[in-house]
């Protein structure tokens, strides 16, 4: 699938911090996204084709945010996945404070790229997540058996 919004890709970079303090080299976020096959398991969620990738922005001055998405799955239904890539020894527990912060994420990100797509706000830990109020506004949470799911 040809991306719509080519800006909404990181083209290759030396490295791009994640909050798991990955080494996410494009490269390597391409070879871990196979490894844990997430086209299968975002296939398995959807059924619609999609490109993934990265995305960050930094600000240009002191007046602007920059910001971070782990994961970006552009669907070919005209839905992006913004995904959050939480590891816990539980179920993730999202907080009024984490599910702001994932707001303006995504504001951010929709007024950068300008996207007209649907954004949905996506959790990808693998023990899911923790049932709340604020839970209630994710899109798709996808879990450790979703990623290694068999055939």
């Amino acid at each position: 699938m040809r991306p719509d919004y080519p800006d909404l890709f990181i083209s290759p970079t030396p490295q791009i911090e994640s909050p798991l303090h990955w080494d996410t080299d494009p490269v390597k976020l391409k070879e871990l996204l196979t490894a844990l096959d997430v086209d299968k398991a975002i296939s398995t969620l959807s059924g619609i084709e999609s490109d993934i990738s990265a995305w960050s922005y930094v600000p240009k001055n002191n007046d602007e945010t920059g910001g971070q998405i782990d994961l970006v799955i552009q669907r070919a239904d005209r839905v992006i996945n913004l995904c959050e890539m939480k590891y816990s020894s539980a179920p993730f527990v999202i907080k009024n404070s984490y599910m702001e912060e994932m707001r303006v994420r995504r504001e951010l990100f929709r007024s950068k790229t300008k996207t007209t797509y649907t954004l949905s706000l996506t959790v990808v830990s693998p023990y899911g997540v923790q049932g709340n109020k604020y839970a209630g506004d994710l899109g798709p949470v996808v879990t450790m058996d979703d990623l290694f799911a068999s055939e």
